[in-house]
C-alpha cells in the first residue's frame, strides 16, 4: 500500500511540473514578446531611426514583401525613408511560445501615420534572442494584409 501511494504521489507531482513548466514558459514568452512590442511601439511614435534600430540585435533582419534588410546601417535607413514623429505600430500578440532560447512572437500589426494617411495593417512574426542583458529582434518578417 504504501508504494502505491508513493507511486501515485510521485505521478502528481511529476505530471504538476511538467504541467507547470510549459506554462511558466509560456508566460516567460509572453512577456518577452509584449515587452519587445513595447519598445518597437515607443520607437515607432518617437519617429527616430536610430531607436527604431535600436530594438534589433547588431545583424537583426527585416524581412518583407518589399526587400530583405540586415544589420543596424541598412535598418537605419530604412526607417529613415518613411517614419515620423508620431506614427504609431499597433501590435496584437497571436502567440507567443520559446523555442530553445529565443522567443517566437506572432500577431497583426496596424500602421497609423501621424499625417492622416491611410492606415496600412499586417501580420508579422519576431524572432527575440538575448543579447547580453536585452532581448533584441533578431529577425522580424512582416507582410501586409490583402485589401478588403
Amino acid at each position: 500500500m504504501l508504494h502505491r501511494n508513493l507511486l501515485f504521489s510521485s505521478c502528481l507531482i511529476g505530471a504538476g511540473l511538467m504541467l507547470c513548466g510549459p506554462a511558466h514558459a509560456a508566460d516567460d514568452a509572453a512577456a518577452i514578446c509584449n515587452a519587445a512590442i513595447s519598445a518597437y511601439g515607443a520607437a515607432a511614435a518617437s519617429g527616430d531611426p536610430a531607436k527604431m534600430t535600436a530594438v534589433y540585435a547588431l545583424d537583426g533582419e527585416l524581412v518583407s514583401p518589399y526587400g530583405f534588410l540586415a544589420g543596424h546601417d541598412a535598418l537605419v535607413k530604412f526607417y529613415a525613408s518613411f517614419m515620423k514623429p508620431g506614427d504609431k505600430d499597433v501590435f496584437t500578440v497571436a502567440s507567443a511560445r520559446m523555442i530553445g532560447d529565443v522567443a517566437l512572437c506572432t500577431g497583426g500589426v496596424a500602421f497609423k501615420p501621424a499625417s492622416g494617411a491611410m492606415e496600412s495593417k499586417g501580420f508579422w512574426t519576431r524572432v527575440l534572442g538575448k543579447v547580453g542583458d536585452d532581448w533584441k529582434l533578431l529577425n522580424l518578417t512582416y507582410a501586409p494584409a490583402a485589401p478588403q
